[in-house]
């Protein structure tokens, strides 16, 4: 990570952004459709597989109790951690006026395709949650949750 950091770095100081999207980026978009290829059949054969192998069924309502648990906890840290280094470092401070314009026009064309943050509602993240169609949200990674 601490090369893929200094190799960007050395990019945006030198201006050398085709290579960055027609070089790098492909095997990152590569690497995370992998993941979210097998995330789902993954997480579904490690949950029959951990109930199956249960004697009590009465084990599973605690076990379930601890998943929970586990999870706000770990997500609350999480949250914590990635608010306090983002108060520390401040991204996007490294980009002078001149960078910011010039991604402002690089970007602009695409605009009316892309959804704006700012338009969204602050209930439209819980509403994306429930899903229309179970089995179209089961093979919708986005929507695994």
């Amino acid at each position: 990570m601490l090369t893929g950091v200094i190799v960007g770095f050395i990019f945006l100081k030198t201006d050398n952004v085709s290579v960055v999207s027609d070089w790098i980026k492909p095997w990152g978009t590569i690497f995370i459709r992998l993941l979210k290829l097998i995330a789902i059949p993954l997480v579904f054969v490690s949950l029959v597989k951990g109930i199956s192998a249960m004697k009590d069924l009465k084990k599973l309502s605690k076990l379930g109790l601890k998943t929970v648990s586990l999870y706000l906890a770990t997500t609350f840290f999480a949250v914590s951690l990635g608010m306090g280094v983002v108060s520390l470092v401040k991204p996007g401070k490294v980009f002078n006026k001149t960078q910011s314009e010039f991604y402002k026009q690089k970007f602009s064309a695409d605009a009316p395709q892309t959804i704006n943050v700012e338009e969204r509602k602050p209930m439209d993240y819980i509403v994306e949650m429930v899903p229309e169609n179970l089995f179209a949200a089961a093979g919708d990674n986005r929507n695994m949750l």
